[in-house]
Formats: C-alpha cells, sequence, structure tokens
C-alpha cells in the first residue's frame, strides 16, 4: 500500500495489490487480492479476487464475484456472481447464483 487509506484487510494476503485503493475492507485469505479500486467489501476466501480497478462493489462468501471486474455489484452466497466479469450494478443472492454476461 503506497499512497491508500483508511483500508482494512485481515487475512492472508488480502488487499494484496492494493496501492492506491481507499476505504476497501477486505476478511478472507486472498480477499481483494488485486485491487487498487475504492469503497469495496470483501467476506470470504477469495471474494472479489480479480476486482483491478473497480469500485463500490460488496461480496459476501466464498470466492463471491472472485472474477468480478466492474462496478456497483452486490453478492451474497457461496460463490455467488462468480462469472460475472463485466455486468455492472448487479445484487446477486444465494449459493451458486450467478447471471450470464
Amino acid at each position: 500500500n503506497t499512497t491508500g487509506s483508511q483500508n482494512t484487510g485481515l487475512g492472508y494476503q488480502s488487499l494484496f495489490t492494493n496501492s492506491v485503493g481507499v476505504s476497501n475492507n477486505a476478511f478472507g485469505y486472498r480477499a481483494l487480492f488485486r485491487t487498487t479500486g475504492s469503497y469495496n467489501v470483501a467476506i470470504g476466501n477469495s471474494s472479489l479476487y480479480e476486482n483491478n480497478d473497480k469500485s463500490y462493489n460488496v461480496a459476501v462468501g466464498f470466492e463471491a464475484m472472485r472474477n468480478t471486474r466492474a462496478d456497483g455489484n452486490t453478492s451474497l452466497g457461496y460463490k455467488a456472481g462468480i462469472t460475472n466479469t463485466t455486468g455492472t450494478n448487479n445484487t446477486i443472492i444465494g449459493s451458486n447464483a450467478d447471471l450470464s454476461n
């Protein structure tokens, strides 16, 4: 973390590549692993793993939104939203619940 601020990471390699992101919260093994975005919440192992520079996402659950590279999504459940890559402003609830895009 070089210039980012107000971030919280708990878990091995959570917020691992965050350098400039602000107000992110990551809890779990590799939660928000690849991110420079801001205002994200990831709770669960590898949740929001591929977030890159995206913001305003909330993922709760093991690998929830693991591959998402989009803004404004919410997912709740085991692997919820795992195949969403570019869809924005979605709400995905349920174990393995997903959308096609």
